[in-house]
């Protein structure tokens, strides 16, 4: 059985690598697993004083969101799934998710080749956008 994580995150781009990996599942046996990623957003000083289970829940409800989509259309396919929240460097989690599942695939979605604002000229794989979105 191949085993593929899917980092997802709410996006349009997200939801085309669920949907190419489902497209996949249909093929052979796959078990898909989804994983949102949320980076700590607190700075150290806030937290002092606030309970853990606050903290804990934001970035429960933001991982919530953010595999809603992904979720719902896998269960909509009839597609068996399991889903992960983490919460960290981004990019950090997932590898070290993916190899310690030890998964035979990984699909990422682009993040630099959709628009990365409402201005036209925000728009494409240009040069700068790509650094910029490498960058994030």
């Amino acid at each position: 059985m191949t085993r593929v994580l899917v980092p997802v995150d709410g996006s349009e781009r997200a939801e085309a690598a669920v949907r190419e990996v489902m497209r996949q599942a249909q093929a052979g046996a796959t078990e898909i697993h989804l994983i949102n990623v949320q980076p700590r957003i607190f700075p150290e000083e806030t937290l002092i004083g606030l309970p853990p289970e606050k903290i804990d829940t934001y970035y429960y409800d933001q991982g919530v969101k953010a595999l809603a989509s992904s979720e719902k259309l896998l269960r909509e396919a009839g597609v068996p799934f399991t889903s992960h929240r983490a919460v960290g460097p981004i990019a950090e989690t997932i590898v070290a998710k993916a190899i310690k599942g030890r998964r035979d695939d990984l699909v990422i979605a682009t993040k630099f080749h959709g628009a990365m604002g409402s201005d036209p000229n925000r728009k494409g794989n240009s040069r700068r956008w790509i650094i910029k979105a490498c960058e994030e």
